[in-house]
């Protein structure tokens, strides 16, 4: 296994890495999941509207992450993690102190920055200035590891908000940032100036035409991937349950999206050294798009399709950071990773909406086909990113 196989600083590194990004995405993006009901109850409003604090809250993320980009590309990086967990904690304590929309809001604001600096993104961005390439294996780990953040927070949540109150689990929540993550940023976090990494002032970087075009692409790809897997994310229990299957039952399907995320991030931690990240790419999205085909055609039998569906979902997670990785030179690595997330941020916030309308117009299988030809999109992309990396390199030798 290649877990075996690295440094043992590199090791130590990704798996304490990877508690706090367990911690960042189980107490973030997943809170809403156990929690929405109880805080839409007991702050007397439409669930619609607690949703809203989380889109509110990626949306005022999006408005940063080129500034985060660019400060982890000036050597901040640890200022920008430390902010993360401090702005996790800080929101987390207005949100179980809320008792308006207003407040509630606010609290995502926060929530929103953190995720904006504290998310993979940010690691990725650090930890690929910090090692180059040799950070591939450390990013899959650490996918790897946050993988199993809703499955583990769901549970805790679960028993939290039937035996404290959410509110009470929303200051516990803020204490495991203040108390395990704020450490792990201060104390285990590589970091470094960036002249002394690559013995240039950032100021001198410009970034060129080819440059510009692969980065464009590269967004594209990921803003596809994001809008379906957020709409499916968000909408797949009830495109099943309008097949006649039960909500008790398409719950379970839909659950096995996890781990089956997990299992395809342990492939690609263990197979994907041998291959380049444009290859994974394109291999996890023709598995979508498989998942997605078989499940329009067969959905009683979604629970199968589903895992195909995942194991890609789980692939792309860490193509995201190994992708940019691969093709860009790790001294403006952080800062295109910035300007890639702030669209896709964007995305993701409105996919669910966009969803929404989808269901309520097309049925099961157009629905489906819709999203296969957006995946489509994303595989075409990667075929022409494959394509012109390759033409650039033969000029280049020629």
């Amino acid at each position: 296994m290649v877990i075996f196989k690295l440094p043992f600083r590199h090791l130590v590194i990704s798996l304490f890495l990877g508690l706090a990004q367990t911690i960042a995405f189980g107490t973030s993006l997943y809170l809403l999941t156990v929690f929405g009901a109880y805080i839409a109850r007991d702050l007397a409003l439409p669930l619609s509207l607690v949703s809203f604090g989380m889109t509110f809250g990626v949306l005022c993320g999006a408005l940063i992450y080129p500034h985060v980009g660019r400060l982890i590309n000036h050597g901040r990086g640890r200022q920008i993690l430390v902010f993360s967990a401090l702005s996790f904690a800080f929101g987390l304590i207005i949100i179980a102190n809320s008792h308006s929309a207003t407040i509630y809001i606010i609290g995502w604001g926060f929530m929103g920055c953190a995720m904006a600096s504290g998310l993979y993104d940010a690691v990725f961005s650090q930890l690929g200035l910090i090692f180059g390439k040799d950070a591939r294996p450390m990013i899959s780990l650490i996918a790897l590891c946050g993988g199993f953040a809703s499955t583990i927070f769901w549970i805790i949540s679960g028993h939290f908000v039937r035996s404290i109150g959410w509110r009470e689990a929303c200051l516990i929540y803020a204490a495991l940032h203040i108390f395990i993550s704020l450490p792990i940023y201060l104390f285990i976090l590589p970091t470094g100036k960036w002249h002394e990494i690559h013995g240039q002032k950032p100021t001198q970087l410009v970034l060129d035409i080819n440059t510009k075009q692969k980065l464009m692409i590269i967004t594209s790809l990921f803003m596809c991937e994001t809008l379906v897997a957020a709409i499916i994310g968000v909408h797949i229990v009830n495109m099943l349950s309008g097949q006649g299957i039960g909500v008790n039952i398409a719950v379970a399907m839909a659950a096995i999206i996890g781990p089956s995320q997990v299992a395809g991030r342990f492939i690609e931690l263990n197979i994907g050294h041998k291959i380049r990240p444009i290859t994974s790419v394109s291999a996890a999205l023709i598995l979508i798009i498989i998942g997605l085909v078989l499940i329009g055609i067969n959905p009683q039998n979604a629970l199968w399709y589903l895992m195909i569906y995942g194991a890609g979902i789980g692939v792309l997670s860490i193509a995201r950071g190994t992708l940019p990785l691969e093709t860009f030179d790790a001294k403006i690595y952080p800062l295109l990773m910035g300007k890639m997330a702030r669209p896709i941020a964007i995305t993701q916030a409105f996919a669910p909406t966009i969803g929404a309308l989808l269901v309520a117009r097309f049925d099961l299988i157009s629905m489906l086909l819709i999203l296969c030809f957006i995946v489509a999109l994303s595989l075409a992309a990667s075929i022409y990113l494959r394509y012109i990396k390759e033409d650039i390199e033969a000029k280049e030798t020629i």
